[in-house]
């Protein structure tokens, strides 16, 4: 594989099949001046040259003190000219060339795979280290100076074009903790007015004396306070991947993104917090997907005792959580939000509740609710379908009345329940907690239950069969959710030979419906009753 190299940037070291192979490529322009392009290899040799004169302080310490070194690291048994190297390799037609490779034979005492390019810090997208700043990668001493340095050199990558309006575009900065474990005694912070940025690679812990109020990173804020109501986005195009935060079971939380505009939190084991894990505070379209959370780990004793934090709060519209296991946690998702979607979310946190939503224009869409209920409050416009819920895993539909606490009256609208998976438990498949004042554009049904389970509805349709009779009674208490019904159609189909009579449906009782015919007759009555009000444009069930 070949690397381009220009200026004084670092050529990269990479693993090359069961070996290492050293690989670069190499422009004129980057070699002194004084050497001419005809004689690049001569001046190489003249000059006694080696690879250590070419690699940077993070390269050096990794060249090994093998036998006869300078004959080995001699750029004369390593270069060759490459007569037709691609395009894509030289910008420049007319500068000529060349490339190293060769097995390490011991030469390199560690593999690096993305090594630090600080020489390279006014390049567009380029690696920032934390180490490079005196981060220490071992965890053994406080690296939160460190990270701050690291940030001050990611801002001033700007080269003044904008995103959003008023949001600094830092052209993809890149905050690298390349594979390592830092320790921080406060939050590590992304200031607001910043995008394109991106962290990866490597651990944060809380040490033991960081701040118990604050969060382990935070964009926006300072971590441990900044609930700023003012509607403009702070930050936009931020990412975090491939990191591990622990908040060491000292930090409050930790990762706030407050006021943030398209950020990606993916591939991530959030640890250690103690009131919330991911805190989304105002902002829109962030994506948190591929994610691993727990307050405890899952063989810690705490994690069936203990248990205290949210995982992931939202208080914010226009977000996802996508494929993301939440293994301890009191509550695994509060969604206080509008129009957020809930994808593959995984929570069996061992005790507690998978989801409490207030929002609306909710959807929760083939989740596993893993002996944990869903809590819908008040619910607007909520969808719930295709999940798995295991265990005794229920779903609560919870009227509030509490004039503070509550966002809308206690009545349920535009409520989609359908085609879930109920197993291995033997109660209702969904809880009335407290009264409703309405339910309309409400569909509750066709979900597949376990043959211990109580599966409910809001709508039902039944036959019932009678000879020589004038009334057709049916109850239906022991399949329809709420206590009244809202709609009764029926139609009375006559045996052969019967005469022609009057017949009728008396207003429903509860939830029991009777038919009446004028004579006496046989025949089978069928109805179809349905609990929701239908409003104008709304669902039919």
């Amino acid at each position: 594989m070949l690397v381009p190299f220009s200026g004084r940037c670092v050529p990269r070291l990479l693993p090359c099949s069961s070996h290492l192979c050293l690989v670069a490529v190499f422009t004129l322009g980057a070699i002194a001046q004084a050497a001419p392009p005809s004689s690049f290899l001569s001046y190489v040799k003249d000059n006694n040259l080696t690879m250590t004169d070419f690699a940077p302080p993070p390269y050096a310490s990794h060249l090994s003190g093998a036998p006869d070194q300078r004959r080995r690291n001699h750029l004369d048994d390593f270069l060759s000219p490459l007569p037709q190297a691609p395009a894509i390799l030289t910008p420049d037609n007319d500068t000529p060339s060349y490339y190293v490779r060769r097995h390490s034979w011991g030469l390199l005492t560690s593999p690096l795979i993305s090594p630090s390019r600080d020489e390279c810090a006014g390049s567009r997208g380029d690696l920032i280290s934390v180490a490079a700043f005196g981060g220490d990668p071992t965890g053994v001493a406080d690296s939160t100076a460190a990270f701050a340095m690291a940030m001050g050199a990611a801002l001033k990558r700007w080269d003044g074009s904008y995103l959003a309006e008023g949001i600094k575009n830092l052209g993809g900065a890149v905050i690298s903790l390349g594979g390592g474990r830092y320790s921080v005694s406060a939050p590590v912070v992304i200031p607001r007015g910043y995008g394109n940025l991106h962290m990866r690679d490597g651990t944060i812990k809380a040490s033991d004396t960081f701040p118990h109020d604050c969060y382990v990173v935070a964009a926006g804020s300072d971590g441990c306070t900044g609930d700023d109501e003012d509607l403009v986005n702070f930050n936009e195009h931020l990412s975090f991947s491939n990191l591990m935060l622990d908040g060491s079971n000292v930090a409050y939380g930790v990762l706030w993104l407050h006021h943030t505009i398209g950020a990606v939190v993916g591939t991530n084991l959030f640890l250690g917090f103690q009131q919330r894990g991911v805190y989304i505070r105002l902002g829109h379209e962030v994506v948190v997907e591929s994610t691993w959370m727990g307050q405890y780990l899952f063989s810690d004793e705490r994690k069936q005792t203990s248990q205290t934090a949210t995982a992931i709060y939202i208080s914010a519209n226009d977000h996802v959580v996508s494929n993301v296991v939440i293994f301890s946690a009191l509550v695994g998702v509060v969604d206080k939000g509008a129009g957020n979607t809930f994808v593959g979310l995984h929570s069996w946190n061992g005790s507690g509740t998978s989801f409490i939503s207030t929002g609306y224009n909710t959807r929760i869409l083939g989740c596993y609710p893993d002996f944990n209920d869903v809590i819908l409050e008040n619910p607007y416009h909520v969808t719930v379908t295709n999940s798995f819920f295991l265990g005794g895993a229920q779903i609560v539909l919870r009227a509030n009345r509490d004039e503070k606490t509550a966002r809308r009256p206690p009545v349920i609208r535009g409520l989609i329940i359908r085609t879930n998976t109920f197993d291995f438990s033997d109660e209702s498949i969904i809880q009335l907690h407290g009264e409703f004042d309405s339910v309309s554009d409400t569909f509750i049904g066709g979900n597949i239950v376990s043959n211990n389970m109580t599966a409910v509805s809001t709508s039902s349709t039944r036959q019932l069969h009678l000879t020589n009779a004038t009334e057709w009674e049916f109850d239906l208490s022991d399949e329809l959710l709420f206590a009244t019904i809202q709609r009764v159609q029926y139609s009375l189909e006559l045996d052969d030979g019967q005469p022609l009579v009057r017949h009728a449906s008396r207003p429903a009782r509860g939830n029991r419906v009777v038919v009446e015919t004028d004579v006496p007759v046989s025949g089978t009555v069928t109805i179809a009753v349905d609990q929701s009000r239908l409003t104008k444009g709304g669902l039919s069930a």
